[in-house]
């Protein structure tokens, strides 16, 4: 089934300074009519951590107003800054952490993380998107057409934009496609800037990934 950011429905307050959950139930599409049990919403809960110097930028932990990834969806919102002032240098402690927890275990979890890119020329010293996924669950990431994104997708090979520039959010440019191989229940994303030079003072070091199009099988229930 289809879990569709845009239908959701959604609850919670994000904070900029401190830990914060979110709620999204989402409603099957299309529905199940062999097995109507199957047509009961699916609930995810989204706990948000910052650590170190990490903080959240308006609108980190929303879903977006605007289609991101070129599937024509939109996405779960992740946005944050690092340091507390443009000019502060980030560390390998400065980061934040999405951790999505669904109520009950699901099947092939396919979903994307998009947007992932990058702005650090010789002149401006603002961002390296880096982002790494855990689970106790198996999973697979491929890179798709279009997309110049590399690494492993560990804390110690997150995967970047091996080129220059802040690609368009609602295209394949920076995105990497996971697919869970078996049952998850949950699964983190660790978000972090990758600059560990001095950014340019006055750069507010501002950055943005999505996560959007799920889709998963659902337990046979009868």
């Amino acid at each position: 089934m289809t879990l569709n950011w845009g239908v959701a429905q959604y609850s919670g307050t994000p904070s900029l300074t401190s830990s914060f959950t979110t709620n999204v139930t989402f409603n099957p599409s299309p529905p199940n009519g062999t097995y109507p049990s199957l047509n009961t919403p699916l609930q995810a809960t989204i706990v948000h951590t910052y650590f170190g110097q990490a903080r959240g930028s308006t609108p980190n932990g929303t879903i977006s107003t605007f289609n991101v990834g070129g599937i024509g969806q939109v996405g779960y919102y992740v946005r944050q800054q690092i340091g507390a002032t443009g000019s502060t240098t980030p560390s390998a402690n400065d980061y934040q952490t999405i951790q999505f927890t669904f109520s009950e275990s699901v099947s092939n979890l396919r979903f994307s993380i998009t947007d992932i890119d990058r702005v650090w020329t010789s002149t401006t010293r603002d961002f390296i998107d880096g982002v790494s996924l855990t689970s106790s669950s198996r999973f697979t990431a491929t890179v798709p057409s279009g997309s110049t994104v590399t690494g492993a997708g560990t804390v110690a090979s997150p995967w970047q934009n091996s080129t220059e520039g802040n690609k368009s959010e609602d295209g394949p440019g920076g995105q990497i496609d996971i697919a869970f191989t078996g049952p998850v229940q949950t699964f983190t994303i660790r978000y972090d800037n990758l600059g560990r030079e001095a950014i340019t003072r006055g750069v507010n070091n501002d950055q943005a990934v999505f996560v959007t199009g799920f889709r998963t099988n659902r337990p046979t229930q009868c």
